[in-house]
């Protein structure tokens, strides 16, 4: 059995034009348990969070990997993007997981969580990432994001039907 640990990034974005992305959250391994998302301007935003159709191109620069919450752990596998060189998609036909509007007032903040017995996976494949999306019809606000998730370990009894496990002790 491989442990993996829990792991959080808080960093910046950009303020997306409409139909852009905020940030792609990438790994194969990892099981999201908290997103906090909060606008840093005075712009109305459309916020929503979506699997894409394909992966981003971004910079060695615009890629933030996870702390570990315990530094005894090893670094993350995963990472979260917010600039690319040929930014990721989406499905012509979106189906969101998570969307929201919120006023433009600065420090509207929103949390999207999910049980540890029951996480948000990333991916299956390494061609698979959740990104945040400005679904509006204009450009939205610059956002202060955090992504608090755990990579995994696998055992011969997983918890989740993908076989991703996350150390209960550790949330």
């Amino acid at each position: 059995m491989a442990i993996g640990g829990v792991y959080s990034i808080g960093l910046s974005t950009g303020a997306p034009a409409a139909g852009a992305p905020y940030a792609e959250i990438r790994a194969t391994t990892s099981a999201i348990v908290e997103i906090a998302i909060t606008l840093k301007s005075a712009t109305p935003s459309a916020i929503g969070l979506i699997r894409t159709a394909t992966l981003g191109t971004s910079l060695a620069a615009n890629r933030f990997g996870g702390q570990p919450e315990d530094p005894s752990k090893t670094p993350a596998a995963g990472f979260v993007a917010n600039g690319w060189t040929a930014a990721p998609t989406i499905s012509a036909t979106p189906l969101f997981l998570r969307q929201i509007e919120v006023p433009g007032i600065v420090g509207t903040t929103i949390i999207w969580t999910w049980s540890a017995e029951s996480p948000l996976l990333v991916g299956a494949t390494a061609t698979e990432a959740l990104v945040i999306w400005n679904f509006g019809v204009g450009a939205g606000s610059d956002l202060s994001l955090t992504v608090r998730w755990g990579e995994a370990f696998y055992t011969s009894t997983p918890r989740f039907s993908s076989g991703v496990q996350i150390p209960q002790n550790e949330f």
